[in-house]
């Protein structure tokens, strides 16, 4: 009976061990940063909180919602990559497609986004990179970031 008393104790001592709050190591090498976007909506805004991009990742890729997006002929890519404790690189590359009244017809012209992603939270941060436009002009664009 004695040894099965401290078996049973030291049962409970390692089962209580075993519990800690950082458990889940990998989320405290990471941060705040989530693991993946997949099943996540990105909203980032300008410096005024206008909105500059809203994308919902999917795993077959992502839902561009402030632009016309043809998704059958030039389906959007993302990656997102963690690259330091509350830092990810996020990478997003969209075709617009705009009809021209004038000719009947669509023009489309690719943007692409190249941006760096810190976190202050699980869920806000700020960003920092360069947008492409169609015109293969590139901006400098910084501000705040939320994902749902």
């Amino acid at each position: 009976m004695k040894k099965y008393c401290i078996f049973l104790c030291l049962f409970i001592i390692l089962l209580l061990c075993g519990c800690s709050e950082d458990s889940d190591e990998s989320k405290s090498a990471n941060g705040y940063c989530p693991f993946q976007l997949e099943g996540k909506t990105l909203l980032l805004r300008n410096n005024d909180a206008t909105i500059k991009l809203s994308a919902e990742h999917f795993k077959s890729g992502v839902v561009v919602n402030n632009v016309t997006v043809d998704y059958e002929k030039y389906p959007p890519s993302y990656s997102y990559v963690i690259t330091n404790k509350n830092q990810a690189a996020y990478y997003l590359e969209a075709t617009k497609k705009t009809y021209i009244p004038y000719y009947g017809t669509y023009n489309y012209g690719t943007f692409k986004f190249d941006i760096d992603l810190v976190f202050i939270s699980e869920i806000a941060g700020t960003y920092s990179g360069v947008q492409t436009n169609a015109n293969n002009k590139k901006t400098t664009i910084t501000g705040t970031f939320t994902i749902k």
